[in-house]
């Protein structure tokens, strides 16, 4: 093994321990080539690059007729970089982006009506923050009675930072009510053991929408024109 071969390994190892905070600008754009550029000191052109554009911002975001006057650089390697540059840019438009509020049962099942197309049986399971904002929106896969595991519940919410969760259960089926009503109150105790809030388990079926915590259904249309009204006084 050639002495630069260990040295990729050794910028591996420090990514993975260390992260990128650490990293010259040279090195993180080493790290990119690497990836596809086998059995070659990289380190050339990656100091070359920063020389050229001068960060590794300005390097990911370079025409690829630009990219490739820097020697070392062809179109392979100028089209990776490229592509990296806009992974990173719609990575950052997604946390950027305005994200829906639910404050309300109305505001919760309008989200639920037009955010997602679902099939029958389908469980999903809304992450928000303290205020209400949606960080992330899972589909679950059921179990055999027709629910999903609430431990991968639990697990969801803390992978994303829940404050406060809404769960709903896509169910056209009648006498669900009692079953769901058993499932909400289990999941509620176990997402108060680690102080996040289950605001709401709505079974959905056709254009009705039942909320098991207020113990009502409602149409989607009356929704809306609730809604409505609500904008209308507002305005007035």
């Amino acid at each position: 093994m050639s002495i630069y071969s260990g040295h990729r390994q050794r910028l591996r190892e420090r990514a993975q321990t260390e992260g990128l905070q650490t990293f010259q600008p040279h090195e993180v754009l080493e790290l990119l080539l690497m990836q596809i550029v086998p059995q070659k000191n990289v380190n050339p052109i990656a100091h070359g690059l920063i020389r050229r554009f001068g960060s590794v911002d300005v390097v990911l975001h370079a025409p690829v007729e630009e990219l490739i006057k820097e020697e070392g650089i062809g179109e392979t390697s100028a089209a990776w970089l490229k592509v990296v540059g806009e992974l990173a840019q719609e990575y950052i438009n997604c946390w950027h982006a305005p994200r829906e509020v639910i404050h309300t049962a109305a505001e919760a099942i309008r989200y639920l009506r037009e955010s997602r197309i679902v099939a029958d049986g389908s469980f999903r399971l809304v992450c928000m923050d303290v205020s209400g904002r949606v960080l992330h929106d899972s589909l679950l896969q059921p179990h055999i009675d027709g629910l999903p595991d609430r431990r991968e519940m639990l697990h969801t919410a803390l992978t994303y930072h829940a404050a406060q969760v809404l769960s709903a259960h896509y169910v056209f089926s009648p006498n669900t009510k009692e079953k769901e009503e058993l499932f909400f109150r289990k999941v509620r105790d176990l997402f108060s053991m680690v102080d996040i809030v289950h605001i709401d388990h709505i079974v959905v079926q056709s254009d009705r929408y039942c909320s098991i915590n207020r113990e009502e259904t409602v149409r989607y249309e009356d929704v809306v024109k609730q809604t409505d009204a609500e904008k209308t006084a507002d305005k007035g």
